[in-house]
């Protein structure tokens, strides 16, 4: 009798194993193949994207120059210069200069300048300051290269050239401490390029990955077909087992594409992702510059929460307070040149031995709180320059007040035993003045016992072209709709997008220029070396906001030709001041009893020296021994805040220690 035996046929074994490993090595080298295909794809299309930026960034340097060359010729012709230098080296003799400067006619401010500003041909306070190492710089570079030499004329020149090298790369010594600058921003354009790049490296690493997963699929088949084989011919009676290997094929499958998912909105996530700008506060830099930092919150009679910053010396009686202008806050007096921390006012200051504080006006950064949670923003917004002077400007003086004597251990009844200076720019030098004649007026102490004033508002005998066009534009609108209260960026993304398209601008010559020159145009400064342009977190920390009651305060002023208070209207004027007319500042200056010195830019273009003279001339006819003036040369709006150079900067110290005596 014939035993059953189950029949084991192998023949077919042997070819399937074969034909799966061809198919498994084929599977490897097309998987090589198309990754090396993917990877090269992928950086020729960054270099494609890279090549169509340079492209287009240079037709918009294009477009921006023949703009320049419309507006500013002499810009133009400077950039002409720069790129000629660029493209086809000069060969002179490097001891002699091809151009020399044309010394300028005196001013008719000459007596109240410094000797050196006077003269026509003095350098400006930075290349005075840096001359010595210039030269050294200069034999330098003519020793390597003794046949080229810059001509003066260019933007390039070896002074300039140090200069940047000392702006961008210099440390600061001052007291024991080291000043760095460190850039955070980038421009929007270079967030967008940046962008595209990722996107690309993001769409060719999905596609690396999913052509990775199509061939591990024909990997697995091969090897899960391959064991179903082996085992169909050994377990034939057992088909069950190989149900194992399809589970785990399929296992494999699920997990992949699970990942796959996973995957994604990590990808969209970083889709959107804030690009990076620079968002310190001014707490963040005085603590980066290894400076002590105290923040109080003070309520005002009418419950607007204001931020009072201190850089503190408890036992000190000389005492400091700075006030910023409009649409700005407390960075005026903190920010400072990129590489030159000790030029910020306040941090010199500070070095000096002075209680220096800092306050922020209500509806500016840092100062947008109040003590009523459902107070609505038209009713928040309802103020003009006269809450500034008589309800937020009281307040802080009540306040240092206070905390000096705590600090110094005055009773309440004693006089105090230290002085308050004030240091006010712009509209903060409004308020300071309409806060000194209204307390008088009242009747009521101030508290202050000298005051400098830099380019102060109120007064505004010319404006800028710009204002004039925009200012009947504005008034306009707001009485078309009423119920608009504030000027400020509408949105976060909004001032940062804006402050990343000025960095972009500023990232090229061509845009540097372009900018200097709209912004000089406006608030004056130094066109060749622009202050607005070499802070690059200027643009987000300027114009948190301010509300269409100031507005309407600068032009009632400019439109009268007279410093007043806001006009109410009858009602309101009897109301508020038991006149039927705004009080005028000037008239009443002889309520003034402190020195004041009033401090005029003569490259400012926003508030003019005619402005500050008439001021200052109404001062000295009441009080000749309390007005005094003083004038600088290159100095725009901003230049006496963040632009601070150090003949401004010298000049506010020496004048503090007489005050001070």
């Amino acid at each position: 009798r014939t035993k059953c035996q189950p029949n084991l046929n192998f023949s077919p074994l042997i070819p399937a194993r074969v034909m799966f490993f061809l198919i498994r090595l084929i599977a490897d080298f097309l998987e090589r193949r198309v990754d090396k295909v993917l990877i090269s794809t992928g950086e020729s299309l960054k270099i494609f994207v890279q090549e169509v930026w340079r492209l287009f960034f240079r037709v918009f340097v294009f477009f921006v120059t023949i703009l320049l060359g419309f507006l500013h010729k002499p810009a133009f012709e400077r950039w002409v210069q720069e790129h000629r230098n660029r493209i086809q080296p000069i060969f002179v003799d490097p001891d002699s200069e091809t151009s020399e400067r044309k010394p300028k006619e005196p001013t008719a401010f000459a007596s109240l300048l410094d000797e050196d500003e006077s003269s026509g041909a003095s350098s400006s306070p930075e290349e005075d300051a840096h001359q010595s190492s210039e030269e050294e710089v200069k034999g330098e570079v003519n020793a390597q290269s003794p046949r080229v030499s810059p001509t003066t004329s260019s933007p390039l020149t070896q002074r300039n050239i140090q200069r940047r090298r000392l702006k961008y790369e210099k440390l600061v010594h001052t007291n024991d401490r080291v000043f760095s600058n460190q850039k955070l921003n980038r421009g929007f354009l270079e967030d967008l390029r940046m962008w595209f790049l990722l996107r690309i490296d993001l769409v060719v690493n999905w596609f690396r990955a999913a052509f990775h997963r199509f061939f591990d699929f024909w990997k697995s088949l091969t090897f899960f077909g391959a064991l179903y084989l082996i085992l169909r011919s050994i377990l034939a009676l057992r088909p069950n087992v190989v149900f194992v290997g399809v589970i785990s094929f399929l296992f494999r499958i699920v997990t992949g594409f699970a990942a796959l998912c996973i995957n994604l909105p990590m990808a969209v996530q970083r889709f959107f992702t804030p690009f990076p700008v620079d968002r310190r506060t001014t707490r963040d830099l005085v603590i980066s510059q290894g400076y002590p930092y105290e923040r109080y919150d003070v309520t005002t009679e009418d419950g607007y929460i204001l931020q009072l910053e201190r850089l503190p010396q408890p036992k000190s009686s000389k005492v400091l307070y700075f006030q910023h202008g409009v649409v700005d806050n407390s960075f005026a007096w903190f920010g400072h040149i990129e590489g030159e921390a000790a030029s910020a006012l306040a941090f010199r200051a500070f070095d000096e031995g002075y209680d220096v504080f800092v306050g922020t006006l209500r509806g500016c950064g840092g100062s947008t709180g109040h003590t009523n949670p459902a107070i609505t923003p038209e009713a928040y917004w309802d103020f003009t320059v006269n809450e500034h002077a008589f309800r937020d400007l009281p307040a802080f003086v009540t306040k240092i007040q206070e905390l000096k004597r705590q600090d110094l251990n005055t009773a309440p009844e004693d006089p105090p035993k230290h002085k308050l200076t004030f240091i006010a720019h712009s509209m903060g030098a409004m308020a300071t003045l309409m806060y000194l004649v209204y307390s008088r007026l009242k009747q009521r102490d101030h508290g202050v016992s000298s005051a400098i004033l830099l380019s102060p508002a109120g007064y505004h005998k010319t404006a800028p072209r710009l204002a004039k066009l925009c200012g009947p534009i504005i008034d306009r609108f707001l009485r078309i709709f009423p119920r608009f209260s504030v000027f400020r960026f509408p949105s976060e993304t909004f001032r940062v997008l804006c402050s990343k398209l000025i960095e972009d601008l500023n990232n090229s010559y061509t845009g540097r220029i372009f900018v200097g020159w709209m912004i000089s145009k406006t608030i004056g400064g130094n066109l060749e070396d622009h202050t607005f342009v070499n802070m690059h977190n200027l643009t987000y920390n300027i114009f948190t906001g301010t509300s269409k009651g100031i507005f309407k305060h600068f032009w009632q002023n400019w439109l009268n030709q007279r410093f007043e208070a806001f006009d109410y209207g009858r009602d309101g004027n009897l109301k508020h001041y038991g006149t039927e007319t705004p009080i005028n500042f000037m008239e009443n200056y002889d309520q003034i009893d402190i020195p004041i010195y009033f401090v005029m830019g003569l490259n400012d273009t926003l508030i003019e020296p005619i402005s500050v003279i008439t001021q200052y001339a109404a001062l000295k006819d009441r009080h000749p021994d309390r007005a005094y003036l003083k004038a600088f040369s290159r100095l725009g709006h901003i230049d006496f805040t963040v632009g601070a150079n150090e003949k401004l900067v010298t000049f506010l110290m020496n004048t503090l220690k007489n005050f001070h005596k």
